[in-house]
């Protein structure tokens, strides 16, 4: 009959049975506990134990059941206190977001000024930002923050902030939110993404200076930051963007010591290659881009260094390499219709210089299958001629130097050219009335006065000899 250590002796029954995990035990003891002694003023630990039990046993519906019942019948109790934190977060983890706010809102609403305050509050922002309420998840997050500088949950509400800053400053085009991000939740993550993001819309909005100055500011504040390698290649296109070629030769030469086995290292090679291309170092341009040709790179990079090494290799005379190069091109069957009309204008010009007429007759014909534009077509046309005349065939270098003629701009440099041999070939096979013709052209189009003081000289003497 004694009621106050039998309730007492059944409590701690359940509870040594929920401190050895028995839960199905300890819940059975703990609802016994609360059918025999309805008004004991351990009741609601009761219940909230039994919440506890029916989690274990993965019935969350019965658990928050159970917490509820503490809520309704006594918000403002210590007890309760767990029971609205335990059931929001049950429903938090569900996805049922209104019901998770309602029950931090009413811990909120019972126990302000307690140590959990803030806690509840960062919750209560995450139901926010799960709902997509950034702007007033935001504002919890900044509360904490500021209301509870160097707590654990200050801290851990700048994290989350900074989730929430970098998800509305993508969303906006303007960069203030990132700032706020970079320069508030330093310990973020996402810091050195945001501040990469500044760096990365300053440089789409053609600002390359300040864009290389906001992905400088990524390597010095975030030296660990898992896409150095991207900072310090966006770092050097903005020098080259902006013509500060000395920093941006700087840049990826550090680049080229800094991240060997970044998959960024070919591309690097070849901007490296261009610029002392176009500096005139083509013996490094080439060991540049013969170390690009060693990785698996496929597509415009590798065809784009073949030609590259081929052009240095050419201008470095070293004629035999070059061929190798742009035929090792040719067999690679890239897409590039313009670099193709190129390759074949290239092996012509080479196999010119190296007397190999009927080969760069076959080249200057197969680029001329391309679209061209109208002033290629003039000077391929007479580089075929040329060959042809070369070859002995007069009627085909005719043929050629006649559509090299017919283009629309009379002055043209190759075309003139055209027309000087088209008159000394019709002189030569005495066809003095055509080469007559074509020293007139000369004479009309023609803008250098020796060429034209001879061209006139030698129509004189044909025009007397067409008369007789």
């Amino acid at each position: 009959d004694d009621s106050v250590n039998m309730s007492a002796a059944w409590l701690n029954q359940a509870h040594a049975l929920f401190n050895q995990k028995d839960y199905q035990q300890a819940l059975s003891k703990y609802n016994d506990f609360l059918r025999t002694f309805p008004r004991h003023p351990q009741q609601l630990f009761a219940l909230f134990q039994a919440g506890l039990c029916y989690l274990r046993l993965d019935r969350p519906g019965d658990a928050v059941d159970r917490w509820e019942e503490i809520t309704r019948s006594s918000p403002a109790d210590p007890v309760a206190a767990r029971a609205w934190m335990r059931g929001g977060d049950l429903y938090f983890n569900a996805g049922h977001f209104d019901d998770a706010r309602r029950c931090y809102e009413g811990f909120l609403r019972n126990f302000t000024g307690s140590r959990e305050e803030a806690t509840g509050i960062i919750k209560l922002a995450r139901c926010d930002y799960n709902e997509g309420l950034d702007e007033q998840a935001l504002e919890r997050f900044r509360e904490v923050a500021d209301r509870f500088p160097g707590t654990e949950a200050g801290r851990e509400a700048r994290l989350e902030m900074a989730q929430v800053l970098y998800r509305l400053g993508k969303e906006t085009v303007h960069d203030g939110l990132l700032t706020e991000l970079v320069e508030s939740c330093q310990e973020s993550p996402l810091a050195p993404e945001a501040q990469f993001e500044i760096g990365l819309r300053k440089f789409n909005r053609r600002d390359y200076v300040q864009a290389a100055q906001e992905f400088k500011r990524v390597l010095a504040r975030y030296p660990g930051y898992s896409a150095a390698d991207r900072a310090f290649f966006m770092m050097a296109d903005s020098y080259h963007q902006a013509g500060a070629t000395g920093d941006e030769l700087e840049t990826w030469q550090r680049f080229i010591r800094y991240f060997p086995d970044s998959e960024l290292y070919p591309s690097v090679l070849f901007r490296l290659g261009t610029i002392h291309f176009d500096q005139g170092e083509y013996t490094l341009a080439a060991g540049d881009f013969s170390r690009v040709l060693e990785f698996e790179t496929e597509g415009e990079i590798r065809g784009a260094s073949l030609f590259n090494l081929a052009m240095s290799h050419r201008i470095l005379g070293e004629n035999d390499e070059a061929i190798a190069t742009l035929q090792r091109y040719r067999r690679g069957e890239f897409e590039n219709k313009r670099r193709n009309l190129d390759v074949a204008r290239l092996l012509g010009e080479i196999y010119v210089e190296g007397n190999k007429f009927q080969r760069a007759a076959a080249e200057f014909q197969r680029a001329l299958e391309g679209d061209l534009s109208p002033a290629q077509k003039t000077e391929l046309h007479y580089r075929l001629g040329m060959c042809r005349e070369k070859l002995g065939d007069t009627r085909g270098a005719l043929r050629a130097y006649q559509k090299s003629m017919d283009a629309a701009d009379k002055a043209d440099v190759f075309r003139l050219s055209a027309v000087a041999r088209f008159a000394a070939l019709h002189e030569l096979g005495g066809n003095y009335r055509g080469a007559l013709l074509a020293y007139r052209d000369l004479i009309e189009n023609a803008s250098d006065p020796d060429l034209v003081l001879a061209a006139r000289e030698r129509a004189a003497e044909l025009a007397t000899v067409v008369k007789k």
